[in-house]
This record gives structure tokens, C-alpha cells and sequence, in this order.
């Protein structure tokens, strides 16, 4: 840690990030917890915490397929979850997205969240360049070839190497409002929702966002919509809820 910490410092870094990735078979509740301490000591801008997945037609899911590693379970996932939530905000970073947590002793803190992210979750337009990069803008989105040789045929042929595209359609763009809105602890903006979509959110939702307030689940206001932390355990769920009755 001290050794990274003298590395940065000495190159002029000062605004790094750690992904740590929890869930992993295996994986204790002391291990997380010393990953924390590790990643909370070198004092960095932004930690990440993502949860393990196990991705089709990869090794380690044939692995799992096989029989060969014994997934964490779900109740093991969500202690190592909120672990991470309530260790790194004792040790001053801010949670605002489920899987992101960024320096907040600064007045300055809102710098060291990541931009890059948060277009993705507010919706803004952003530009994808090299080999399987993704590109949105309007209600477009756009895919590069994965393959390099392709990209790079194309590019030397004056092509745009684009393998395809799609337009979203008004249902799929509330679809995105509302689960990327619900991903970070901010929530869904209701008075922009509101604008674009109609009807207005809290009438849409009220018996849903009654159940989900009832349960300690979300936190339903007059400007904004946001999960608890326990209810960021269940997003996909939740989010799956609000879709259905769209």
C-alpha cells in the first residue's frame, strides 16, 4: 500500500481508482474486509465494488457449469455487500451509485466521482472509439466490430466500422430512466422524468412505491425516487417491477 502511495505521488497521480470485486467462491467476510482496509489505506479517489458474474461461454462459468466452483451464495453476497457500503463510508468515501463510492472528506468531493459513468446513467450522449465501443447519441445507439482485423478493414477503407445499430424507441428510453436512475443513490429525478414521460411517476408507481417504502426497500419524495441501501441489494428486482407496469 505505502508503495503504491509513493508511486503516485512521485508521478504526479493524484486521482486514481481501484475496482474490487467481492462475491468471489471462496471468498470470507475477514478476506473482503482486508481489501477494504488495503484499498482505504492507499487513500485513493474512487473505489468501485462490483459483485462477481459469471458471463456465458466463458471459462470460469464452464467452471461453475462443471461443477468445478460452488458460486457464493446470495445471503453471503449480500453481507459482503453491506459490508463494503458501511466500511468505506466509516473511511470517508460516499456511496452514489450501487457499485461506486468516491472521496467525500474534500469540498471538492464531486470531482473524484466518475464522469464517464455518470453519462451513461443520466442519459448524456458519449462517443465510443476502438474495437466493440459503444456509441449513443440521440436516441441512437451504435457498436463497433468486435473483431480488430474487421475495425481496422473498415477504418482503412474509409468506412465507419460500425457492426450495427438501433434506435430506441420512447418505451425503451423510460426503461433506461428508471433503472439507471434507480442505480445511483440520488435516484430517479421525478421533475425531468415527469417531462419526458407521462404519467407523472408517483401516480404511475403509488401502490408499487407504498410496497417498496412499507419494506424499507426505497425512499419515494416530491423531486426524487431513491433506493435504501438495502433496497440497492435487490435493484434488479425492484427495477423489474417498475418495468412491468409500464
Amino acid at each position: 500500500a505505502l508503495g503504491m502511495q509513493t508511486f503516485t505521488l512521485q508521478h504526479g497521480f493524484e486521482n486514481v481508482g481501484l475496482d474490487l470485486i467481492f462475491g468471489i467462491p471462496g471468498q470470507s467476510w475477514e478476506k473482503w474486509r482486508a481489501d477494504l482496509e488495503q484499498a482505504a489505506a492507499l487513500e485513493v479517489a474512487h473505489i468501485s465494488c462490483y459483485m462477481l458474474s459469471f458471463e456465458p461461454g466463458t471459462p470460469l462459468d464452464r467452471r461453475r457449469q462443471e461443477g468445478k466452483l460452488r458460486p457464493a451464495t446470495a445471503e453471503a453476497i449480500s453481507r459482503l455487500y453491506e459490508l463494503a457500503v458501511a466500511f468505506l463510508a466509516s473511511h470517508g468515501y460516499a456511496q452514489y451509485e450501487v457499485s461506486n463510492f468516491a472521496r467525500s472528506q474534500e469540498k471538492t468531493a464531486q470531482r473524484w466521482r466518475s464522469r464517464h459513468n455518470q453519462k451513461y446513467w443520466s442519459g448524456a450522449p458519449y462517443i465510443g472509439l476502438g474495437p466493440a465501443a459503444h456509441s449513443f447519441v440521440g436516441r441512437q445507439r451504435c457498436w463497433n466490430h468486435r473483431s480488430l482485423r474487421r475495425y481496422l478493414g473498415a477504418v482503412a477503407a474509409g468506412r465507419q466500422p460500425v457492426a450495427g445499430r438501433e434506435t430506441l424507441s420512447p418505451l425503451q428510453r423510460q426503461i433506461e430512466a428508471i433503472y439507471t436512475g434507480l442505480r445511483t443513490t440520488a435516484g430517479i429525478d421525478l421533475v425531468r422524468y415527469n417531462k419526458a414521460y407521462s404519467p407523472p411517476f408517483e401516480k404511475h408507481f403509488a401502490a408499487l412505491l407504498s410496497r417498496l417504502a412499507q419494506a424499507g426497500l426505497a425512499v419515494p419524495g416530491p423531486r426524487r425516487c431513491a433506493l435504501t441501501p438495502r433496497g440497492m441489494l435487490l435493484l434488479d428486482s425492484i427495477a423489474e417491477q417498475f418495468v412491468s407496469l409500464l
